[in-house]
């Protein structure tokens, strides 16, 4: 009885953030977007973001949550890509 009850409120839960992300106006997910661009790529300013971000220990000025996409296509392409050479880069 208590599996039910559990998947019932996981049921629950997942409605409720499914309705709140199909509900948020696009000026709102402007907003956050813009908020976003603003707090990573200006906050070099505050030498929060550019020269302290790193990706598997190597330096660099992409923005680390480009790099988890291309990590992700590497793996689902079974490790087949080799960066620049790769025809979808």
């Amino acid at each position: 009885m208590n599996v039910v009850k559990a998947l019932k409120d996981e049921m629950r839960l997942a409605r409720a953030l499914v309705r709140k992300r199909m509900f948020i106006s696009p000026k709102t997910e402007e907003e956050i977007v813009q908020g976003f661009h603003w707090l990573y790529y200006d906050s070099h300013l505050l030498a929060k973001s550019f020269f302290n971000t790193f990706w598997l220990g190597v330096p660099t000025l992409k923005c680390p949550m480009d790099l988890w996409v291309y990590q992700h296509r590497e793996e689902d392409r079974g490790g087949q890509t080799h960066g620049s050479r790769d025809p979808g880069f």
